[in-house]
């Protein structure tokens, strides 16, 4: 077995394409494993590859990315064999390799998603647990269940602050984002809704919402971080072609003393360039969030799109049908 280390040089990177097109169910986009491979992130996250050749060619694969700012905290990311070597134990022995690297490392969680059977069976024989109403899966190594990490995890945080948003961020937040939070609609700006009530379809894409916000210069986001790097709730703000501006935002219950902090800053971006209206979509339903927009000067100004909310939870059991939940526009004039 080999390992290395990001970057890596881009005759392995050619090597991991060709892999990788042999692999029908695994085709990762470029724009998400090649600033990755070349060390492009290698400032807010350690990208290590384990990498099995039979006969000098790659039989299999797999990436662990481990945050920097928080390196108790992984991404586990493109496990993978060609189909005539599967079932050979090629798999489970990368997989295994990597954790026990973490472990020694003094990990304290691995966080992946999938939606294939096959590996699904594979995380689960290697200790990996379902999260609820998600593709995600957490291995938590000291043995505890997610459930017990997570609240454990937030309760042990500390004091926060809040700034701007970073790349280093992504690790640190996924405990935030697959927890199960009251609040339906965490942030209407990312189509993020809460496992409590609505189905998690993607993991890593759970974050890549909050880039693409930014990513044409018209958003903004901000994070709560206690002092470890530990990221407890997140906001951002994004300008519309009619010259408003969008904002939203949601934190851990224990730390709801900084959502008026989050927002506030959503907001103030918006003035700082020119937007002559602040306005947020709510779900009806979600009254604590509807009473805290309204306490910073936000009020009810009619209908907005509704929110369908896909978790099992809020159906008829009679149907499999989503629930559809009306929402809110709340605005604010500047």
């Amino acid at each position: 077995m080999d390992k290395y280390e990001a970057p890596i040089a881009e005759e392995l990177v050619r090597e991991l394409v060709e892999f990788w097109q042999m692999i029908p169910e695994l085709q990762p986009k470029p724009e998400q494993w090649r600033p990755r491979l070349l060390g492009l992130e290698q400032t807010h996250q350690r990208t290590i590859i384990y990498v099995l050749r039979r006969d000098g060619k790659i039989a299999g694969m797999c990436q662990l990315s481990v945050s920097r700012r928080l390196p108790a905290l992984a991404e586990f990311d493109y496990p993978a064999t060609i189909p005539e070597f599967r079932r050979a134990g090629i798999g489970a022995k990368l997989w295994s390799a990597a954790i026990d690297d973490f472990e020694r490392a003094g990990g304290r969680a691995i966080f992946c998603g999938t939606y294939l059977r096959d590996a699904f069976r594979l995380y689960r024989r290697l200790g990996y647990s379902k999260m609820p109403a998600s593709i995600a899966l957490v291995k938590v190594l000291d043995g505890e269940s997610p459930e017990v990490f997570l609240t454990d995890w937030f309760r042990e945080a500390g004091p926060a602050m809040v700034s701007a948003g970073e790349p280093d961020d992504q690790i640190p937040s996924y405990p935030l984002l697959i927890s199960p939070h009251d609040w339906q609609v965490l942030d209407a700006n990312v189509g993020l809704l809460s496992v409590r009530y609505s189905l998690q379809h993607v993991f890593s894409g759970l974050y890549e919402c909050y880039e693409q916000v930014v990513s044409d210069g018209n958003g903004a986001r901000f994070a709560a971080r206690a002092d470890d790097g530990r990221v407890v709730g997140m906001s951002t703000a994004r300008l519309d072609a009619d010259g408003s501006c969008s904002v939203d935002g949601f934190v851990h219950r224990y730390y709801l003393e900084l959502w008026n902090e989050l927002i506030g800053r959503a907001i103030e971006f918006g003035k700082s360039r020119g937007a002559g209206l602040i306005h947020a979509r709510v779900s009806r339903e979600d009254f604590e969030k509807r009473k805290r927009f309204e306490e910073i000067g936000l009020r009810e100004a009619g209908p907005a799109p509704e929110f369908v909310l896909d978790g099992l939870q809020l159906n008829d059991p009679r149907s499999i049908e989503p629930v559809s939940v009306a929402a809110i526009r709340m605005e604010q004039t500047v």
